[in-house]
Parts: structure tokens; sequence; C-alpha cells
């Protein structure tokens, strides 16, 4: 974490990290130029674990939303079932589903 966080701060100097979170496998990192970040409002992060019995955190997803000067911006990263094949595939959009479902961002969610 403390490697990666230099090499943001060293490669992307005129930028703030605005989101910065991670759960198991899992990490989402938002920037945004420095001279933007007064008007990054409603910043709201969840995340969804689909790993075994939905309790672990080694598969899953990280969904954020922010709004930029009145514009609604949503983000989503996921770690998912690898392979290939029909069944693979079917769980891969289940998880989705789910993550989609079970991350609540944005206004009113709560």
């Amino acid at each position: 974490t403390h490697a990666l966080h230099g090499l943001v701060k060293d490669r992307c100097p005129s930028y703030t990290t605005i989101v910065d979170y991670n759960r198991g496998q899992m990490r989402m990192m938002i920037l945004v130029k420095t001279g933007l970040k007064d008007q990054v409002t409603d910043i709201d992060v969840d995340a969804e674990n689909t790993g075994l019995v939905g309790v672990l955190a080694n598969k899953g997803g990280i969904v954020s939303s922010i709004t930029v000067r009145n514009t609604r911006l949503s983000f989503m990263t996921a770690h998912l079932e690898a392979h290939e094949g029909g069944k693979h595939y079917m769980n891969r959009n289940s998880n989705l589903a789910e993550i989609l479902s079970g991350a609540r961002v944005g206004q009113g969610h709560k």
C-alpha cells in the first residue's frame, strides 16, 4: 500500500486521491486533478463480497460514485471467477448482478 501511494504521488503530482478503498483482493483508487477537488462532492463507496458464501473478500466488487460539477459519475471494479466455459461465464454474470444489487451508492440509498 505504501509503495502504491508513493507511486501515485511520484507519477501523478497534479492529482489528488479522492477514493482509496481496499477490500480483500480488490482495490479502487479514484484520482482527480487537484484544481477540481473542491468541485467533487457526494463521494460514496460500497463493496459486495461474492467469495465463499458471500463472506470472503477474495472475489467481489467495489462501486463508487462522485459528483463533479453537477455531473454524477459511477465507477466499478470487480475481481471475478476465472476460467473459460459456460458455467464460469454464468457464474461471473451472476456475481456481477450480486455486486450491482448489493453495493449501494448514490443519493438516497441509505
